[in-house]
Parts: structure tokens; sequence; C-alpha cells
């Protein structure tokens, strides 16, 4: 029997439009596997 991991995603926006941008952090079994990253102002406005 295979264990289900739980993955967290962590987003907040930073700045101001229209150079705001998101950051994130990325935690898989409350292991922090990427932390601090950020999309550019450019992708950011392309999630939004």
């Amino acid at each position: 029997m295979t264990k289900d991991s739980i993955i967290t995603l962590s987003i907040n926006e930073a700045g101001t439009p229209p150079q705001s941008t998101f950051l994130f952090h990325v935690m898989v079994d409350g292991e922090v596997v990427s932390s601090n990253q950020n999309l550019s102002p450019e992708d950011s406005k392309a999630v939004r």
C-alpha cells in the first residue's frame, strides 16, 4: 500500500501593480522543497 503525500502550496502577492509578483513556497509532507520563489511581473499578470 502506498502512502499519500500531502503537498502544501503557499502563495503571497508582493509589490504594487503593475509590478506586483506572486511569491510561493512548496512543501511535501511538511518538508520544504522550494522556498522564496517568485514569478516575474509578466508571469504573475498572466495567471491572474
